[in-house]
């Protein structure tokens, strides 16, 4: 059932594949006849010399008919048709009622105390009344003033003020940038509108002043005006708010009635005059006269489409066999797409501009950046592949020459080359100073007889500078990369194997022997994946993290035990539960810390479905028999290796651990040793899944036993003092 349901899951990843594929090349096309049919698609027409605020440095003469549509004098018709429409508010006549409902109530209680002070408490009152105004304020409220100057009036301005409407000014109002509003209401079950200038509308920061204002006239004592203005502060509440969907419909269907300014040019028109200053509306008639679309090269678009085909058929030919064994395999065929889609595309932009005095335009193509990327995302060979392709599909443009197929072709291959051993990120910068020497060396084997010498200078450094930015912008874009992905990238790995980190802090203190044993096995796992052409990088950092979910019970194994067995007081069934839990854990820990896949895969499957043979014959003599003991019960839960560098892991940590059993080894002994473990971890099928060939075995032994060797060597027993001497 799982076998079917990784089948399906398989052909949906490669019919999904294919579909991007197909579409890519599509785009391609699409992107790739877009280019070579239009004179300016992208980056306006070669107007060099032309420029808007200064003199026209010749005649530019109309050589068709044409109409296009003004946009200045549109936007112009158009912010004059929006200039008589305001902003919509709608006044909400429930907050008012609501608003003089809570006023009514707290009138008769406040009115209800002054009348009968002795029947109400005064403390339940104040209890009411703390949670409009402080103690202070119900103090001067209850005895400082006229109860019938203060209520009446407060309720008078209350609804004249709600009735006039409070407005709530939204935070993107500026926008509009209105002198007016209109303020909607419903009035005798109909709705009905006003417009008011903008600097008039009330808001609860000025309902102060106004209160201010209409009481400055009346006869009433600055304690009842200061009370007045108390409460009409503590219950107003703003009850006209924007309402944004109406007034962008109104501004809608103005817009949508406003047809666009046509202007015609005719044959023969001058568009720009020589000596006169060029105006933005000129600029524009220009712009228009060259984006008229060429007259279709049909034997252009036939040859861009059988060669982009044969690109593509030459790209999957060579690149499917080295991604299909990768565990990312699709994210890399999508990574590869994307950076060959933004090639292209950034090809098509590139040559849209006047490259005069036989100026290379390939110094600006980023073949040099997308090679270095792929290399450290994905891998050399894919990276060569990729800059072949990437070289080969500027002959889809037209205008493409040799020297700038070589610049782009060498340039590719020698980024490859030069960040292929790269172990640090200072690394890409390094390379950048190698990779320009060799762009100016590209270009002074194709430099054009009496080229003058500021251009040769121009072009050395734009040289220089593409291979400097190819570096440093890759230092700013892999990161991301690897954080979004979690690739292992070589100098993410570098990072991943500090042993300065807190983890193996840790492992030190709480684990020595579990960290000792995991130094010795990344030691073990790197010389061998060196040697079969694995990821010794991968392998070793790896090795490291092995054995993390030890780090929970360092107790319960045998490299962390200092006296007593802990096995030696609990069952076997239990003991094997201990131990085959760290890599449970392992694979927890490391999923919590981000790790890569690539590394959880290894922790996961450095065990693969193992049988635990101590705890398994100590079970079957505690039972006396072994019917009743099955193994399964007694492996490991994993799966065998997927990888080679895996695989390499569990064969270093089954022979780092046994051989630490050996007495007096020898060179011979060992060999036997090592090639027995292997044989055992073939004969139980757990170099199945792992595409590591017999031949591979035999030169992991030797790298094996030259290392144990070197842990093993006969040292010089120094001699003893005699007592006689002493």
């Amino acid at each position: 059932m799982l076998m079917k349901k990784k089948k399906n899951n398989s052909g949906k990843a490669m019919s999904f594949r294919r579909t991007v594929i197909i579409l890519s090349f599509l785009a391609a096309v699409t992107m790739i006849l877009i280019s070579n049919q239009y004179d300016i698609l992208f980056s306006g027409f070669k107007l060099e010399g032309f420029e808007e605020g200064k003199v026209a440095p010749r005649d530019l003469i109309a050589d068709h008919n044409y109409t296009y549509a003004d946009s200045r004098a549109t936007e112009e018709l158009v912010r004059e048709k929006l200039s008589i429409i305001f902003p919509v508010f709608e006044l909400d006549n429930e907050i008012i009622n609501t608003v003089m409902s809570d006023f009514y109530i707290f009138s008769q209680k406040y009115l209800g105390y002054k009348e009968s002070p002795n029947k109400m408490d005064r403390t339940e009152l104040t209890n009411e009344l703390i949670k409009l105004f402080n103690l202070e304020e119900i103090k001067f409220l209850l005895d400082a003033v006229n109860p019938y100057v203060v209520i009446p009036t407060a309720s008078d301005l209350l609804e004249d003020i709600l009735d006039k409407g409070i407005v709530k000014i939204p935070d993107n109002f500026s926008v509009y940038d209105a002198e007016k509003i209109q303020i909607w209401r419903w009035k005798s079950g109909r709705k009905e509108f006003g417009i008011i200038n903008f600097d008039t509308i009330s808001t609860l920061n000025v309902i102060g002043r106004i209160v201010e204002e209409k009481l400055v006239f009346r006869e009433i004592g600055n304690a009842e005006k200061y009370a007045i203005n108390l409460i009409v502060n503590k219950f107003i509440k703003e009850n006209v708010f924007f309402d944004e969907i109406q007034t962008e419909l109104n501004y809608d269907n103005v817009k949508n009635k406003i047809e666009p300014v046509i202007e015609e040019v005719h044959s023969g028109d001058f568009i720009i005059r020589s000596g006169f200053i060029i105006t933005a509306s000129d600029m524009e008639k220009a712009v228009e006269l060259n984006t008229r679309v060429k007259y279709l090269n049909i034997r252009q678009i036939f040859a861009v489409f059988l060669l982009l085909f044969l690109i593509y058929s030459f790209s999957i030919l060579m690149l499917k066999p080295l991604l299909k064994n990768k565990k990312r395999s699709c994210q890399s065929s999508y990574l590869l797409i994307s950076f060959y889609m933004v090639f292209i595309l950034y090809t098509s932009l590139i040559l849209q501009f006047n490259f005069t005095n036989n100026f290379i335009p390939a110094v600006f193509l980023p073949t040099a950046f997308f090679s270095m990327m792929i290399v450290i995302l994905i891998g050399f060979h894919e990276s060569v592949i990729s800059v072949i392709i990437m070289s080969l599909s500027l002959f889809l443009f037209s205008g493409t020459t040799v020297p700038d197929f070589m610049f782009s072709f060498v340039t590719g291959i020698s980024a490859a080359f030069l960040i292929k051993g790269a172990q640090k990120r200072i690394d890409l910068l390094k390379s950048a100073a190698f990779l320009s020497l060799i762009n100016i060396l590209i270009l002074i084997t194709d430099l054009p007889r009496n080229a003058e010498f500021n251009w040769v200078i121009s072009l050395f450094f734009w040289a220089a500078l593409n291979a400097f930015a190819s570096s440093v912008i890759n230092l700013t874009f892999i990161p991301v990369f690897e954080h979004f992905f979690n690739i292992p990238t070589v100098f993410r790995l570098m990072e991943l194997s500090d042993m300065n980190a807190p983890l193996f802090r840790k492992m030190v203190t709480m684990a020595p022997g579990t960290y000792g044993h995991s130094i010795a096995v990344a030691n073990l796992a790197d010389a061998a994946c060196r040697d079969i052409g694995a990821n010794p990088l991968l392998a070793k950092v790896g090795a490291y993290y092995h054995d993390i979910g030890k780090l929970d019970q360092p107790e319960y194994f045998i490299e962390n035990q200092i006296e007593a067995n802990k096995h030696d007081m609990i069952n076997p069934s239990l003991s094997v539960a201990v131990i085959k839990s760290h890599v449970k854990v392992g694979v927890e820990r490391a999923k919590e810390m981000g790790l890569p896949p690539e590394i959880i895969d290894i922790i996961a499957q450095h065990h693969g479905s193992g049988l635990i043979g101590y705890f398994y014959i100590e079970a079957i003599n505690k039972e006396g028999s072994d019917n009743k003991i099955k193994p399964e019960d007694y492996s490991y839960t994993g799966i065998p290796p997927e990888s080679k560098e895996a695989a390499v892991v569990m064969l270093a940590d089954t022979v780092e651990a046994a051989s630490r059993v050996l007495k007096k080894p020898t060179i011979n002994k060992l060999d036997k040793f090592i090639w027995k473990l292997i044989m055992e971890k073939i004969e139980r099928g757990q170099m199945a899944n792992s595409a590591l060939t017999m031949n591979d075995m035999l030169i992991i032994k030797k790298s094996f036993l030259q290392i144990l060797s070197g842990y093993f060597h006969t040292r010089i027993e120094y001699p003893k003092v005699k007592k006689k001497a002493v």
